[in-house]
């Protein structure tokens, strides 16, 4: 999940600390493949491997790609791929599109001892939350989110309950804050070695429930974990 979100911070921090930069300008359909293949002969000049080069778009940034004639007929990519808009590769760069303005937020760390009851291959300690989970969990579970983000770092960091679900690698923790007699349910997806290197533990969903369903989990659910 988190793919295209991490994606952005990861490239956005590898840019800013790159050694062969080039002034901003304007792109256009017209003048976009000149751009691209003068900044690909600055890798060569240098000279950088021409194996593993990436080069990474946002989505207005392909679509003026998509619209440059020049591109069309330039690239090695046969007319099937393009019929269905897809730009693989161009002067020898594999292109990756990746979103526009998402951002990732630090929630805090897990204790992977906690966690070891869903699995014992966890990649980081790290657990984030991106702007499209937010919103999804402001559209879902109205005010919650606005109301009860700041729970989010005791929740995850000090589980009250780990009970099992149907997802892999995914933990469904319970947290019960007495005090205020307030109990949440909260989805966070670990990351493990089989997904890529740059991913964090992330938030899928958060939301504040009643007594009712939180006595319903804990009665029909397995627990993985219950906190001494």
């Amino acid at each position: 999940m988190v793919i295209p979100e991490v994606g952005t911070y990861t490239f956005g921090t590898m840019c800013s600390l790159a050694g062969i930069k080039q002034a901003p300008k304007a792109l256009t359909k017209t003048n976009i493949y000149e751009e691209i293949i003068s900044s690909n002969k600055l890798l060569d000049d240098e000279p950088v491997p021409e194996t593993g080069r990436v080069l990474v778009v946002t989505p207005a940034t392909y679509l003026l790609m998509k619209q440059c004639k020049d591109i069309t007929m330039e690239t090695d990519i046969g007319n099937d791929m393009r019929i269905r808009g897809v730009i693989a590769n161009l002067d020898g760069l594999t292109v990756m599109k990746i979103q526009e303005g998402i951002q990732v937020h630090l929630v805090g760390k897990i204790d992977k001892n906690i966690y070891k009851c869903i699995t014992d291959d966890i990649s980081t300690d790290e657990v984030i939350i991106t702007d499209e989970r937010i919103q999804h969990i402001m559209e879902r579970h109205p005010n919650d989110y606005e109301r009860y983000y700041s729970y989010l770092k005791e929740i995850v960091e000090h589980p009250q309950y780990i009970v099992e679900t149907n997802k892999p690698y995914t933990a469904l923790i319970l947290k019960e804050f007495a005090e205020e007699e307030e109990q949440f349910k909260t989805v966070l997806r670990l990351t493990t070695s089989h997904d890529n290197p740059d991913f964090k533990n992330s938030i899928i969903t958060f939301m504040k429930i009643n007594d009712k369903e939180w006595k319903r989990m804990l009665k029909n659910k397995r627990i993985l974990y219950k906190k001494g």
